[in-house]
């Protein structure tokens, strides 16, 4: 979810400031990420939907694709 092109100039900014703002910060920008996600997620399969077999493959499918997309963002972040 996160532009690597946009993570750059944040990280110069984040070490210009103290350890309490930078904790703050990334504290603030995580709470967001994961309220974004759960928007996300509710929009995608809404309380009101059968649960059946293709719901679940639904599901399965979402998820493993989100948590590539983790691992690949991870994997580029690591090599800065």
């Amino acid at each position: 979810m996160i532009i690597l092109d946009s993570v750059r100039p944040a990280i110069d900014l984040l070490l210009k400031l103290s350890a309490e703002l930078f904790v703050r910060y990334i504290a603030n920008c995580v709470l967001l990420m994961n309220m974004i996600q759960v928007v996300h997620l509710m929009r995608r399969f809404p309380k009101q939907d059968v649960a059946n077999v293709d719901l679940d493959r639904r599901r399965l499918k979402y998820l493993s694709e989100n948590i590539a997309q983790d691992i690949s963002i991870q994997s580029k972040i690591r090599y800065w």
